[in-house]
């Protein structure tokens, strides 16, 4: 028995084809998940990167196994920030990461992490003048 199979992701769905007659593959039904592995909440001063990497986790489902080479979409959505991408698809443990890079202005910025088509995630930051407390 000779089958493929094409998964797209973002939509979640499967495309088949038989080279018998044993008819079409079920569709995998699974969709792409992405949650927030570690980061957020950062504060830091102006015009200084923040600590730690904004990191994210791809997953098929939301408790499924993690997910590798799917690309993961960066941008900021508020603030002056800056985003350096460490890595754009996911690693074998389903991770992407960036770094924020905070500009000149005070307040919170905000930073989303999608998938192409898909769901998306956001971090929030916030840029101090002075040192912020612990």
């Amino acid at each position: 028995m000779n089958r493929v199979a094409v998964l797209l992701f973002g939509f979640g769905a499967a495309v088949a084809c038989s080279s018998d007659d044993a008819g079409p593959i079920e569709p995998a039904n699974e969709t792409l998940a992405i949650a927030i592995a570690s980061g957020n909440g950062q504060a830091s001063r102006l015009g200084t990167a923040l600590q730690d990497f904004l990191v994210v986790r791809v997953t098929r489902g939301v408790d499924g196994p993690a997910v590798q080479g799917v690309p993961v979409r960066w941008s900021v959505l508020e603030g002056d920030g800056r985003l350096a991408v460490k890595r754009f698809d996911t690693d074998f443990q389903g991770l992407a990461a960036a770094s924020l890079f905070l500009g000149g202005s005070s307040g919170e910025q905000i930073v989303q992490a999608a998938l192409v088509e898909g769901p998306a995630v956001l971090f929030t930051a916030r840029a101090t003048a002075a040192d912020p407390s612990p």
